[in-house]
Order: structure tokens, then C-alpha cells, then sequence
């Protein structure tokens, strides 16, 4: 099993009963499986890494702003090797300061650790959330296309639908992007653009009114 030239592990078949002689597209399925196996240790060990070197919120167990760009690198470098595809979602309730403003820092701070651990507690396996501001979140979606990115927000906003500050729901605001496939740009280069687009799909869905969400495709 091999992740771009580095040998991850081994696959061992033998049928014991017998000498086979195993057909080419039996040999395509088995290399097609052991390839998703790469790709999900790949997963668990990029989200085991996360944890242990970068600082966690201490209320909600997500990741802090200093791993957001760690997530990209590692996400992006593997989408160039493997093409598995990704997206990533800037959340943001409200808009700016507006809630600080309106109901104060220490209730934001309750509204966003209750939303936080409701969204956090609803992540599929591979995915990654990120306490972006103090408003604001980031879900880091390997293997996801846009289109699904936009359908795993709503499900998000039906799930947070509940929680409240200042006894009303604020604003969910929404921006997903899919990094351009350039080959001709390094992994660096491709985060810095990838996290300029997450920002301005969020700017366009708050341009448009608010409480709604912004898809920028890689080939819109």
C-alpha cells in the first residue's frame, strides 16, 4: 500500500485451498480496496496528528485557529497526490461583531460553545472543525464535493436551529469553496488562495442578505 512514493503497509491474499491464478480485474478491485485503505489510515492519522500537536478549545474539543492552516496543508498535499477532492465552510452567526455588540462577549461566548459542541458532536469521520473567530467557525471536509459541502451546512443549521442567545436565533451565514486544481501551484501557494476564497464565499452569502449560503466551485 503505497501514499504518494512513501509504503504504508502491506496486503497479503492467498486462496489456501488452492493455487489461483487471480484475473486482472480482480486484481483492479483488491488494489482499488487497498487504496481506500491508505486513504482512510490517512484520514485518522492526519485528525490523531491534529489533536496531539495543536491546541484544542478547552469547552468544545475543536481545534483552534493555529491549526487551520496545518489542516489545509495536509488536506491540499494529499488532493494533489491522490485526487480524492475536499471542500472547506466558513460558518458565522451573525455578522462580525454584531452579536458582541448586541448581547454582549461573555453571552456570545456561551451561544458559540453550545453551538460549537452541537456541531462538533455531529461531524461525519473525516471531517474537522475549526473555532475560526469569535463568531465564526471552519469545517476542514476531505473527500467531499461542494455541492455536498452545501447540503452537510444545512444539515448543520437544522442542528443548531435550537440554540439560542438573547432568546432568538441569530443569522447562519455560510460560505463553501473547493480549491482550483493547479498543478502548477505549490501546496502553500494553493491554502493561501484557498483561504482568501473561503472568505470571500462568505462575503458574497452575507452580500446577498445573510442566513443563506455561498457555493465557489474549482470550475465554476
Amino acid at each position: 500500500m503505497m501514499e504518494g512514493d512513501q509504503l504504508t503497509g502491506m496486503v497479503l491474499l492467498e486462496q489456501c485451498d488452492r493455487r489461483r491464478k487471480w484475473r486482472a480485474s480482480e486484481v483492479m478491485v483488491l488494489k482499488t480496496i487497498a487504496d481506500q485503505l491508505v486513504m482512510a489510515s490517512s484520514h485518522v492519522k492526519l485528525r490523531t496528528l491534529m489533536k496531539s500537536l495543536a491546541v484544542t478549545d478547552e469547552r468544545t474539543g475543536m481545534l483552534t485557529r493555529g491549526a487551520y492552516i496545518d489542516c489545509l496543508l495536509a488536506e491540499t498535499s494529499r488532493l494533489h497526490e491522490q485526487g480524492s477532492g475536499m471542500c472547506v465552510a466558513l460558518l458565522q452567526f451573525g455578522r462580525g461583531n454584531q452579536l458582541a455588540k448586541e448581547s454582549g462577549e461573555e453571552a456570545l461566548r456561551k451561544f458559540m460553545d453550545e453551538a460549537g459542541l452541537a456541531v462538533a458532536s455531529h461531524l461525519r469521520q473525516n471531517d474537522m472543525a475549526i473555532r475560526y473567530d469569535s463568531a465564526t467557525l471552519a469545517l476542514v471536509m476531505p473527500g467531499t464535493k461542494g455541492s455536498d459541502g452545501m447540503q452537510v451546512m444545512e444539515k448543520m443549521r437544522r442542528i443548531v436551529g435550537g440554540v439560542r442567545i438573547a432568546e432568538r436565533v441569530p443569522p447562519f451565514t455560510y460560505g463553501v469553496v473547493e480549491p482550483v486544481n493547479d498543478e502548477a501551484t505549490d501546496a502553500v501557494d494553493s491554502v493561501t488562495e484557498l483561504i482568501n476564497r473561503a472568505e470571500q464565499a462568505l462575503d458574497e452569502a452575507h452580500k446577498e442578505g445573510g442566513n443563506v449560503g455561498k457555493l465557489l466551485a474549482a470550475n465554476p
